[in-house]
């Protein structure tokens, strides 16, 4: 990897320098004893995948004589985070990261360069990607591309992406394969087309995921005695549920007259992004689904949709024991500093039961031995429904630019091995040894972890939502209130207005993209 002044050799003894470190210091520093996990048991639990019989599509005599292949990446420290961007990792996950990285050259026999996009993050970062593939060849050409999820999207809908199940030849992508996402292949293509990438390469997608996060002691302060874990596994873990539990859970801690951010809360949600997007998700509410035909069809009236919108709408402004605050850090209840979002700093300071959050979360939480949390899928509508939950916005998309011409062979093989050697050996180090064991206060902690990963969804308008007049942000102004529209329970309101166009844009993205494969 080219991205700083380091040798390969200098960089891998510095990394197995450092993980040596950060083991000697975790056992010596880390949780209690009595809360850590023996090393025994932490190699029983990590997961191999390396005799599991799956063949990759790249030839194994396939290589490219130190070529340099280079990744335009997004001006995001979660992106360049999960590529390995550094020469010098912190964590396991990172160390794991790295080793892909330099085992991926060693197979492929090329050389990873990565380029920082340079411009700012959201949707700041879609004009450089658009500029760098159309311009091209050259010095400046990318192999890959990556971008943040919602507002990067639109790229593919412009004709700048190439399709990664396209049969050419010299497209070695297989994303049949475990290492790509399954539900994002199958909810996210068109028919035979998919112009991004989400799985084990990019590891946001799992940690910018929504849980429900609780505080075990504080549950026995306010006598809540209930096995909440099985009530989750026995599929019972819903909104109602969750209503219950917190009726008047109260506490004055900061002095201030009446509700404020300060105190102590059944649950504290931010009426913002994150937590509002996660709930419309895990009610079972759906923009789009895919038809046996492989289109996309309009589902965000259909079923119990209506009935689940007045019920997120009842458990934020009707339901003693929340806290909603406001959106803005200025009011300091959405953006945290420790912490991605304010609920999940309130958590972290033990001022809630309950908080919703997203995965990467637990990575902050563990740093406190006082701190015994445990993890709950998203609370669901009814009872009948399967947990859902889909990772917030940010998270980072990978493609090969559609101009890639004679680059292809090399773009979509990196791809494709970078893909498999993180299945191989990030996954089992993310899923088992990480958030399982590294960053679990107890067993408890870990119980619902497989759970809570197997209810990650993604649905075609949510992804494309950019490209089809913002059916998101539709979704949670209604609920938060925006351009000065009062909040409201009603999603027949929404529906109603906007449906139509919605329908439009779906028909035209869609045509957009008939066209781009009858072009390949």
């Amino acid at each position: 990897m080219t991205d700083t002044n380091f040798s390969k050799a200098a960089s891998r003894f510095l990394a197995l320098f450092l993980a040596i470190v950060m083991l000697l210091s975790f056992a010596a520093c880390g949780k209690d004893e009595d809360d850590l996990v023996d090393t025994d048991e932490e190699t029983e639990n990590e997961e191999s995948t390396e005799d599991d019989g799956i063949v990759s599509n790249v030839p194994a005599a396939l290589t490219f004589n130190n070529q340099e292949v280079r990744l335009w990446i997004a001006n995001s420290e979660a992106t360049k985070n999960e590529v390995g961007w550094t020469n010098e990792p912190v964590g396991i996950i990172q160390q794991a990261i790295v080793e892909r990285n330099y085992n991926a050259e060693d197979r492929l026999g090329i050389v990873l360069t990565f380029v920082d996009q340079g411009a700012g993050t959201g949707d700041k970062q879609v004009e450089p990607t658009r500029n760098i593939i159309l311009t091209g060849g050259g010095a400046d050409g990318m192999d890959l591309v990556t971008g943040s999820a919602y507002y990067s999207s639109t790229l593919a809908s412009e004709g700048l992406l190439y399709n990664l199940k396209s049969d050419a030849n010299e497209n070695y992508i297989n994303v049949t394969a475990p290492w790509y996402n399954k539900t994002f292949v199958e909810q996210c293509s068109f028919r035979d087309s998919l112009y991004w990438s989400v799985g084990d390469f990019n590891l946001t997608a799992y940690d910018r995921s929504p849980v429900t996060f609780i505080n075990e002691d504080a549950m026995l302060s306010w006598s809540i005695e209930e096995d909440l874990y099985q009530v989750a596994l026995d599929g019972e873990w819903t909104m109602e549920k969750l209503q219950t539990l917190i009726k008047d859970v109260h506490e004055e801690l900061d002095n201030a007259e009446g509700q404020t951010k300060g105190d102590f809360y059944g649950l504290f949600f931010n009426s913002g992004a994150m937590c509002v997007d996660a709930l419309i998700v895990a009610s079972g509410i759906r923009i789009t689904t895919k038809t046996d035909d492989g289109l996309h069809e309009l589902t965000w009236a259909q079923g119990k949709a209506n009935e689940a919108f007045a019920k997120i709408y009842e458990l934020m402004y009707d339901t003693s024991g929340v806290y909603l605050g406001t959106t803005t850090k200025e009011g300091g209840t959405y953006y945290g500093d420790i912490c991605d979002y304010y609920s999940e700093e309130a958590f972290y300071e033990q001022r809630c039961i309950f908080s919703f959050g997203i995965l990467k979360a637990a990575q902050t939480f563990a740093t406190d031995t006082t701190l015994h949390y445990g993890m709950l899928p998203m609370p669901k509508y009814s009872k009948d429904q399967a947990y859902a939950t889909t990772p917030h916005d940010g998270y980072t998309l990978v493609g090969i630019p559609s101009n890639i011409s004679d680059r292809l062979a090399i773009a979509s093989a990196t791809l494709e091995i970078l893909s498999e050697f993180a299945y191989r050996t990030v996954r089992p180090v993310y899923f088992e040894t990480a958030y399982k064991i590294r960053y679990a206060s107890s067993e408890n902690t870990a119980l619902l972890f497989d759970t809570v990963i197997e209810s990650i969804t993604f649905d075609f308008g949510t992804l494309y939502s950019s490209s089809l007049g913002d059916p998101v942000h539709q979704l949670r102004g209604r609920l938060v209130g925006s351009g000065g529209v009062a909040p409201s329970n009603s999603l027949s309101t929404v529906t109603r207005a906007f449906s139509t166009a919605m329908r439009l844009q779906i028909d035209k993205l869609i045509t957009k993209f008939d066209e781009m494969k009858m072009a390949e």
